[in-house]
């Protein structure tokens, strides 16, 4: 609106659209070089360079929009001449039928050729091959850049097997502090039935002699003090070797937890 306000344009249909994509052309060219730059920093974030890329993208609609205008402009004036031929079938809509269909066929070969590669292949990360020395160039690149892409799925592979492994290996942890939960408990239940049974095994004595019964209860005593003291003897065994299962099953609970977490 602005370029169509100066007298220069006035009368001027196409010129006007060819002098307008030139125009954003530069200075959207001129605008994406620097932001370009600016992207590649490494004191930009993730979310900074993705709304740079937003920036360079509209640019690019822009000039596109921009140069449709200019052609759409141009095959109006070219098919408004046809009206001074005095041929048949040469007419307006034929002349932006034909002109629809020669930019057909010089758009599509290139875009085939050059722009759809680079859009595939991500050919922007190798050097354009300006001469025809510089093919193989690139063509060694493109094929070194293919062998990059196949190592990085061989280690994401590794990692997933190693991470399988260790899933594997923190339930076979798991199950063996089950295993020994279940020993440590069924041990608990036998101590505590020999102590029931050392509790209830005592018989009354036959006979009504008091020396007899003083001397077999001495001699009960004396039993009964020394199984008392392997009791307590088994007991402190029993306890220690518990206390260390524990400490042995937090060991392993704490290092099937740095296992998970590492996971």
């Amino acid at each position: 609106m602005i370029l169509a306000g100066f007298s220069v344009f006035q009368g001027q249909a196409e010129v006007l659209p060819v002098t307008l994509a030139l125009l954003l052309s530069a200075l959207c060219f001129g605008g994406i070089l620097p932001l370009d730059k600016l992207a590649d920093q490494s004191w930009t974030d993730e979310h900074c360079d993705t709304a740079i890329r937003s920036i360079m993208s509209a640019m690019g609609i822009l000039i596109g929009f921009g140069w449709e205008q200019c052609f759409d402009a141009s095959v109006d004036q070219i098919a408004m001449e046809t009206n001074k031929v005095d041929i048949a079938f040469i007419n307006p809509h034929t002349a932006k039928a034909g002109l629809t269909l020669f930019c057909c066929l010089l758009l599509i070969p290139a875009w085939k050729k050059y722009m759809i590669p680079y859009m595939v292949a991500e050919g922007w990360n190798f050097t354009f091959p300006l001469r025809i020395e510089d093919v193989p160039t690139m063509a060694a690149q493109m094929i070194d850049h293919d062998k990059e892409g196949e190592e990085e799925k061989e280690e994401e592979k590794e990692k997933e097997a190693n991470r399988i492994k260790k899933e594997a290996k923190v339930l076979k942890m798991k199950r063996a502090l089950k295993e020994i939960s279940g020993v440590v408990e069924e041990n608990e239940a036998k101590t505590q039935t020999k102590s029931t049974v050392i509790g209830s095994s005592y018989e009354e004595l036959a006979g009504d002699v008091v020396a007899a019964l003083t001397k077999q209860n001495a001699a009960l005593r004396k039993e009964a003090d020394e199984a008392k003291v392997a009791c307590l003897k088994a007991q402190k065994m029993l306890d220690s070797t518990i206390a260390n299962m524990y400490s042995s099953m937090k060991n392993m609970n704490e290092t099937v937890a740095r296992i998970e977490s590492n996971a």
